[in-house]
C-alpha cells in the first residue's frame, strides 16, 4: 500500500492492456496498479479498499471482462463507504468490439465510460485532473 495518484486495477485477461495503459500514465502522475488473478487466495476487495483511501483516483479497466469488471466496482465501491468515499472510481472499458455499447454502473462518485483503446489512457488524465482541481 502505498500513497499514489492513481490506483489502477485489472483483471489477468487484460494485464497486457493494462500495463500499456500504466506505462504512458506513469511518465505524467504516480500509478500504483493491481492486477487480479481469478481463483487466488487473496483478499482483493479489502487489498483495494487500503490503496484506494492511499489513492486520488481509483480506476478499474477492462478489455475482455466486463463481466468481472463491473460486479468488481460495485463490490469495491460498497467496501470503500460508497458515495460518502473520498476517492472516485473510474469505470473504464475499452470500446466494445461487437458495438452494443456496454453495461453500465451508476453510482455517485462513479464515473462509467466506454472509450476508444487509444484513448484509455489521455481520459483517465482528464478524469484525474478534475478530481485535482
Amino acid at each position: 500500500i502505498n500513497p499514489t495518484d492513481i490506483f489502477l486495477i485489472s483483471n489477468q485477461l487484460d494485464e497486457m492492456e493494462a500495463s500499456e495503459i500504466v506505462d504512458m500514465l506513469s511518465d505524467i502522475v504516480p500509478v500504483e496498479k493491481l492486477n487480479i488473478i481469478q481463483d487466488e487466495d487473496v483478499d482483493y476487495s479489502e487489498l483495494c479498499k487500503q490503496q484506494i483511501s492511499k489513492s486520488k483516483l481509483a480506476v478499474v479497466y477492462y478489455k475482455h471482462t466486463e463481466d468481472w469488471a463491473i460486479p468488481f466496482t460495485q463490490q469495491v465501491w460498497k467496501k470503500i463507504g460508497g458515495a460518502a468515499s473520498h476517492t472516485p472510481i473510474l469505470l473504464i472499458g475499452d470500446e466494445d468490439p461487437n458495438g452494443d455499447g456496454g453495461k453500465k454502473f451508476n453510482a455517485p462518485k462513479v464515473i462509467s465510460m466506454i472509450v476508444a483503446g487509444e484513448l484509455i489512457p489521455l481520459e483517465i488524465k482528464v478524469q484525474f485532473d478534475k478530481v485535482t482541481e
